[in-house]
């Protein structure tokens, strides 16, 4: 009876991350990160009585998940404000400084979904 041999090539994972398999894997755990975000992003508060229209602007509606290849293979991607005139998302991860000078701390909730996905 001949005896196994187990052969690794150079560089086996960029094949194997590069098949269509991993793709969709990616693209599913990009997903978990972008719903924990959307989640967690900060919330406009309700409209007034008689004002049933919600703001185009919302964070929430501005959290995409996409995914890329490149020549190490598939990566995942959490997009924020694909939109250029949203720019305030990123304001209220970080957090800023207005107009009088006061201070407006950061709600850090992309970071908090990247950090959920590591424990996972």
């Amino acid at each position: 009876m001949s005896k196994p041999k187990l052969v690794l090539r150079i560089a086996w994972e960029r094949e194997l991350f590069r098949t269509p398999g991993v793709q969709g894997l990616v693209f599913r755990e990009a997903e978990k990160i972008a719903a924990t975000a959307i989640k967690d992003a900060p919330r406009q508060r309700a409209p007034k009585k008689g004002i049933a229209k919600q703001n185009w602007n919302r964070i929430k509606l501005h959290i995409h998940a996409r995914v890329a290849k490149d020549f190490e293979g598939w990566y995942g991607l959490v997009v924020t404000e694909e939109d250029y005139k949203v720019r305030h998302a990123m304001l209220q991860e970080r957090g800023f400084h207005d107009r009088k000078g006061g201070e407006h701390g950061g709600h850090e909730y992309l970071l908090k979904a990247l950090l959920k996905a590591e424990i996972e």
